[in-house]
């Protein structure tokens, strides 16, 4: 295993190929009664370009021209289309036998190189970047102690991402891009949850949620460190 292989092995433990993940997930849902055809996905990731190839592994596998992608990305890949961008997905969604299916992808994502952790080089720019930028920008922010939990109209997105991480206790000792990745991780697993909780009715819907932290490594190598993976069947929750 190669030095940066290992770095994202400490950092995101039992992470997985971003192919490998999307293929067998796709697998499993099969067997629970999902399928290119009757589901519609729900895809939050953030807007940066280098996160593309998720929702470019998504279409190849559920099939390009089967599969419907509700596009939820915001920065960071926060959960911030609320009740309104939720209920016009699911409505979305074909419906196969009187139910329809709902499948929920959603991932921050973080640079993992051999440049170090969150630096990247981009496509015809000189030196290193930042991925994730808008949680590198908060945590300068952090590290400062100059968290503004103002929402600005003009820099929206940024400032929902400053309102839901925010802690205190991150004044007192200074965190690190891997502890704000896993915050935002957390923080995105139970806003996806609430808002499911708030839209889905089970009884005429199934639904998958799929998260996790997506890692860019060297080499335009993707991964993914699996968060939750389960399904709700008729209303009873399957972990897959």
């Amino acid at each position: 295993m190669n030095e940066n292989l290992k770095q994202i092995e400490k950092h995101f433990p039992q992470t997985t190929l971003l192919e490998s993940f999307i293929d067998e997930t796709y697998k499993s849902l099969q067997q629970h009664g999902f399928s290119a055809q009757n589901a519609i996905i729900g895809l939050i990731k953030c807007r940066d370009e280098i996160c593309f190839p998720l929702e470019e592994m998504i279409r190849k596998t559920w099939g390009k021209d089967g599969s419907m992608i509700f596009d939820f990305s915001s920065l960071a890949g926060m959960v911030t289309a609320g009740k309104t961008g939720f209920m016009a997905a699911e409505h979305h969604s074909p419906i196969e036998k009187g139910r329809e299916h709902y499948v929920f992808f959603a991932m921050p994502h973080i640079a993992i190189t051999k440049a170090g952790v969150g630096k990247i080089g981009r496509r015809g720019r000189d030196g290193l970047s930042g991925a994730c930028g808008a949680l590198l920008a908060f945590l300068e922010e952090v590290q400062k102690k100059q968290v503004n939990l103002e929402m600005k109209l003009d820099d929206i997105e940024q400032s929902f991402i400053r309102n839901k991480l925010f802690n205190k206790e991150w004044y007192d000792r200074s965190p690190d891009i891997i502890e704000i990745t896993k915050s935002a991780m957390k923080k995105i697993n139970e806003d996806l949850e609430e808002m499911i909780s708030r839209t889905v009715n089970t009884e005429m819907a199934d639904y998958a949620v799929l998260t996790g932290v997506m890692i860019h490594g060297d080499d335009h190598q993707e991964f993914v460190c699996p968060s939750k993976k389960y399904v709700v069947k008729n209303g009873k929750m399957i972990e897959l």
